[in-house]
């Protein structure tokens, strides 16, 4: 809706970099940054998050290893390098 055309991935780049495993929800918003079992879960409803965190929390190597591959794009395709290009990109004319 037009509400969340506004939004954007911040929720998860900040749980990555503080070394939290994300649950978010199957949007737009996140499809294009979170693969689906490799950097994060992306859940489809309630119960569905709540299959999602209970997985979680008992599966220590599950969330270790979607933490190190999430930090890990952070690292390639969101650093400052990047980003630079990217505002450079959509504001030269």
């Amino acid at each position: 809706n037009i509400s969340t055309r506004g939004k954007s991935d911040v929720k998860f780049l900040e749980y990555t970099m503080s070394g939290a495993a994300t649950i978010a929800q199957n949007t737009v918003i996140y499809q294009d940054t979170i693969v689906h079992g490799e950097t994060g879960i992306l859940v489809g409803s309630p119960r569905e998050m709540m299959e999602a965190v209970d997985l979680l929390v008992k599966n220590e190597r599950l969330r270790e290893t979607l933490v190190k591959n999430a930090q890990q794009y952070v690292r390639e395709e969101r650093n400052g390098h990047v980003l630079r290009r990217e505002w450079l990109d959509a504001v030269s004319l």
